[in-house]
């Protein structure tokens, strides 16, 4: 199998919230990593002009800090809190040709039982690009849990239940660091987007894996 994964955002600090960890370790295996980002802050939604350069500024340091190759990062800039009232069609067709340009073999996606209906259109759009006759590089596609999102959702039909689990006990300490550059968006435990959650939540996962720290996700499919 090629060695390319995708790591699919609904907005910025989902990726390192749910896999910051496994991102860092996919770099050190020798993948070629990408991030696509469905959402970002823009002054026609209302957002001012300083906000739009911090989060910008935010986004440019977290690539960096994973050394997510240029070429390798896509923003498709829809407006956050909005992906509900888009066409699904519209999201699907910039994400197809995201993935028909990276030919990604593994996708990582939101969790569709998460609390914020962002995440359930962002994994509704991008599931419909796994498709393995119209996306035959996908081998694998798993969702990952997003703190303040995923134990929210009170769909019990489809509640977070992982399956595969990934070691990060090297990675939690540069994880936390780089969630520490969305500073805006992390505040103080029992805050569910803390350092503090961050780590308990990934000893949680160790300890049900047998690692000391986990990321944890659900395999939705994968093809041999």
């Amino acid at each position: 199998m090629n060695k390319k994964v995708i790591f699919v955002g609904a907005h910025p600090d989902d990726e390192t919230i749910g896999c910051g960890g496994s991102i860092l370790k996919y770099q050190k295996m020798g993948f070629d990593v990408a991030w696509l980002l469905l959402t970002n802050m823009h002054q026609t939604y209302g957002f001012k002009t300083y906000q739009v350069n911090k989060r910008e500024q935010e986004i440019k340091y977290v690539l960096n800090k994973y050394q997510i190759k240029e070429k390798n990062f896509w923003s498709l800039g829809f407006e956050p809190s909005m992906l509900d009232n888009t066409s699904i069609k519209s999201i699907y067709k910039k994400i197809e040709c995201v993935f028909h340009s990276f030919m990604p073999n593994i996708v990582f996606l939101p969790h569709p039982g998460d609390a914020h209906s962002d995440h359930l259109f962002a994994f509704k759009a991008s599931a419909a690009c796994t498709k393995w006759f119209r996306f035959p590089s996908i081998k694998k596609v798993l969702t990952y849990e997003t703190l303040s999102e995923t134990e929210s959702g009170l769909d019990l039909s489809r509640k977070f239940i992982p399956n595969c689990f990934v070691d990060i006990t090297s990675f939690l300490k540069k994880k936390k660091q780089i969630l520490q550059i969305y500073n805006s968006e992390i505040n103080k435990f029992p805050f569910p987007r803390s350092l503090d959650a961050i780590e308990a939540l990934a000893k949680f996962r160790g300890c049900q894996s047998g690692f000391y720290y986990a990321e944890a996700f659900c395999v939705l499919v994968e093809r041999i």
